[in-house]
């Protein structure tokens, strides 16, 4: 996502994640953990002159995304294989599940594509 140029996606991301109530905004945020990240490090270089004040949300909002966000495509109604193309979700309590280099679960789509099993 980020390698010295930010993408058109991130930042159709962080305006779609600005017209969030709140609360919403809030537990997306919530989703971020302080890594350190080399990534992380040269969004914030490059987003500095254009976000000003806003810079450190766009950074979290980007690693947030980068880190946990997911394709969304049900399977097909027939069983057919996969269905319509939904876009990225963010789902709460997978993303709190454990970042490890060696997993102790694993998780998949609901057949609606809504929902993830763990």
């Amino acid at each position: 996502m980020i390698s010295g140029v930010v993408s058109e996606r991130a930042w159709s991301d962080y305006v779609h994640f600005q017209k969030q109530p709140e609360p919403v905004q809030t537990k997306i945020l919530a989703l971020f953990a302080d890594l350190e990240c080399d990534d992380a490090l040269r969004a914030t270089a490059f987003v500095e002159p254009h976000l000003k004040s806003s810079t450190n949300i766009f950074v979290q909002l980007l690693m947030v995304i980068k880190f946990n966000a997911v394709q969304v495509t049900p399977t097909n109604a027939d069983g057919s294989g996969e269905g319509q193309h939904l876009g990225r979700g963010l789902f709460e309590v997978a993303c709190r599940m454990s970042h490890s280099c060696r997993p102790n679960c694993v998780w998949f789509s609901s057949q609606d594509g809504k929902s993830k099993i763990i």
